[in-house]
């Protein structure tokens, strides 16, 4: 799910219905010992439907609030995952080959740390995030292309790590200074976590201000370093371009969610045709029966429904008109399911 992907999107659904927007998105927020203890279930309440949790930071600190945040955000049914943050510039000789070790030493601690949470819960935790905040500087990597070579490949010895041991790729997080001039081109295959406090989540960041992610945009971006949301002031406010099935692509282990599933049972039957007729030409943010993910609720979703169904049982109910659609009913419990 990336921003452009998302935008065009939108734009294609205007020769589908006139008005309609694929302005679906969530609301999440990030967090570490600066917050001391959240409540999770406040942030629930509030509307937030994801975070991120500070886990690690080098070698030598943990967050002390990294297990709160990440049992009780399970808790209250808040997907989250954890992120480290980097000291790239750690590295006593960044030229040498102590900068392959002090990466895998970073990752090999932050793997440690949050691998026993993918492991106890799979399918429910977010992808590992690297926080690149920090540059080398010293008397043998001070230009611009120096560090910009020297810190992606710490980027991508760490992720080395990760992707051994947990078998993802980290996301990348970084500001528009460092997409734009500290990252080689190849990191743009990395998703990327984009930190632009435009403080209105209705005002993201323009292709330019991603770098080298310029042509594949941003998957999560973090518009607002001052939020005050679920009891919590200041806090770090973020926006995912998309709905709750979306959200499944970024998560560790488990199943894949299962195509037609639009009410999230494990079921395809009757009852997710009842969800995608339900939303059909809505113009809302539930775009959870969005089967072909082309950013509105169209015919195109109930033909990805009926063949996870079975042809032969959706095709009596056909595609109904927009006009028709609180006339028409379905008779549920008669008609088979696929599971899992």
């Amino acid at each position: 799910m990336r921003y452009q992907k998302v935008l065009t999107a939108a734009v294609l659904s205007l020769c589908v219905f006139a008005g309609d927007r694929a302005d679906a998105a969530l609301l999440g927020v990030d967090v570490s010992s600066w917050q001391s203890s959240v409540n999770w279930n406040s942030m629930k309440n509030a509307g937030v439907q994801f975070g991120f949790a500070r886990a690690t930071m080098g070698t030598v600190d943990y967050d002390s609030q990294f297990a709160s945040n990440m049992n009780n955000s399970r808790a209250a049914g808040i997907p989250i995952g954890p992120y480290h943050y980097g000291y790239p510039n750690t590295a006593m000789n960044p030229l040498s080959a102590t900068v392959k070790q002090d990466a895998i030493n970073e990752a090999t601690d932050f793997v440690n740390r949050i691998k026993p949470y993918y492991d106890a819960n799979p399918g429910w935790y977010l992808r590992p995030v690297l926080d690149v905040e920090e540059l080398p500087s010293n008397a043998e990597v001070n230009t611009v292309a120096e560090q910009r070579a020297y810190l992606s490949a710490w980027v991508k010895d760490f992720n080395s790590v990760v992707k051994e041991r947990l078998g993802v790729d980290v996301i990348i997080y970084c500001n528009s200074n460092y997409a734009s001039n500290y990252f080689t081109a190849d990191l743009a295959s990395f998703d990327l976590w984009i930190a632009r406090w435009t403080y209105n989540s209705n005002t993201p960041p323009s292709a330019s201000q991603l770098g080298i992610w310029s042509n594949a945009g941003y998957d999560f971006w973090q518009y607002s370093d001052s939020g005050s949301l679920g009891g919590e002031n200041p806090l770090d406010l973020n926006h995912f371009p998309g709905t709750l099935n979306d959200l499944q692509q970024y998560l560790v282990g488990g199943e894949p969610p299962l195509e037609g599933d639009y009410n999230g049972d494990g079921v395809v039957n009757a009852a997710d045709y009842t969800k995608w007729r339900d939303t059909w030409t809505r113009t809302n943010t539930d775009l959870s029966a969005d089967g072909n993910k082309n950013g509105v609720i169209d015919s195109g979703d109930r033909d990805v429904w009926a063949a996870n169904y079975g042809a032969a049982a959706a095709s009596a109910m056909g595609v109904p008109e927009p006009t028709a659609l609180l006339l028409l009913g379905v008779g549920a419990a008669t008609l088979g399911a696929r599971r899992r």
